[in-house]
């Protein structure tokens, strides 16, 4: 039989060993010649069925390795170092809220800029006087010329290469780097084509009035219908794909449980900013209503990348954390 057992075996050996047992082919056993439909796995004087264990769910065979390498390093679930762990529906709400408030809280000030910047464009707009005026009008006339490519483009700068130069210049960008910084412009810039029709349709059904009514309208469109059921489902495996470094095994992208964190965990973030953030936006007439999101953008998009990588992060400690408390559960004789 595939079997594990050591007295002193580390937990990341463990894993390993509850890997290839499980994945490895039925062998003989050597009393009767019958195949070995189980295997139990000794960690000290706990026995595990590897049958009941799904070890890793959020790592591929190839990368468990690499993955397993912090537990080496004594870090454990349960640990400061990886405090989320909880199975079960209120430990996934647990991460999700653990996950925004780590973002929120490494990007609270940047987002708070965009913010009071928005709202300073406001103010500005309505009582800059004549000169500032006329700047907005020239900037209204080249969105208007531009249309979608110019939207694409900008949006490609505001939400893809200025934040990936501000994450490289802190050392906070991801690798491969130049993946990266590419997968962040060309994202961005066909959300920023979206957006500008998104804009677009709800000027035609609403109208281009800044009204309280409105601006309530638009806001919740966007908020509960454009976010929650298009912009992010598209984003939560796209940023997975982006923390696995681009990777070609879409088992690893794909596990349920951390596409519907990363999910809920953006959704959450992205109500956070873009609910004020919207209401701000349109309050702009229609053809500068981009710029503005631009501006707003700029930031989220920082906040969005460390979302995503703390969700990852999170949904990697789970499985660790559910293989321990498997092993935990079960009895010398290797049955729960």
């Amino acid at each position: 039989e595939p079997c594990y057992s050591a007295s002193t075996a580390s937990l990341a050996d463990f894993a390993r060993a509850a890997m290839s047992a499980k994945t490895a082919p039925p062998s003989a056993n050597p009393s009767n010649g019958e195949p070995a439909a189980e295997c139990a796995l000794g960690l000290g004087d706990v026995k595990v069925d590897v049958g009941k264990l799904d070890p890793l769910g959020d790592v591929s065979s190839a990368g468990a390795d690499a993955h397993l390498g912090e537990l080496e390093k004594g870090v454990s679930p349960g640990s400061a170092m990886a405090p989320v762990a909880s199975p079960g529906l209120r430990g996934f709400l647990l991460e999700v809220l653990v996950n925004v408030k780590a973002a929120a809280r490494q990007n609270r000030v940047s987002a708070t800029i965009s913010f009071v910047v928005g709202m300073a464009l406001v103010v500005i707009y309505n009582f800059g006087g004549p000169d500032v005026r006329s700047g907005f009008d020239r900037l209204e006339r080249v969105q208007a010329d531009g249309g979608v490519p110019f939207s694409a483009v900008t949006t490609a700068v505001f939400g893809g290469v200025l934040p990936c130069l501000l994450q490289l210049a802190i050392g906070k960008l991801p690798r491969p780097r130049n993946l990266n910084l590419a997968f962040q412009t060309v994202l961005w810039a066909i959300l920023g084509a979206a957006v500008n029709r998104l804009y677009f349709f709800q000027a035609q059904i609403f109208g281009d009035g800044t009204d309280a009514a409105t601006v309530v309208k638009k806001v919740l469109v966007d908020q509960f219908i454009w976010n929650p059921f298009m912009c992010v489902p598209a984003l939560a495996p796209l940023y997975r794909w982006r923390d696995h470094e681009f990777t070609r095994d879409c088992q690893t992208v794909f596990q349920p449980r951390a596409i519907a964190l990363a999910y809920c965990s953006m959704l959450l973030s992205v109500w956070v900013t873009w609910i004020p953030g919207t209401s701000v936006v349109y309050l702009f007439p229609a053809s500068l209503q981009m710029p503005v999101f631009n501006v707003i953008l700029f930031m989220f998009a920082i906040l969005l990348a460390f979302v995503s990588q703390n969700a990852t992060r999170a949904s990697q400690r789970t499985s660790e954390s559910e293989l321990v408390a498997g092993a935990r559960a079960t009895g010398p004789s290797g049955k729960d």
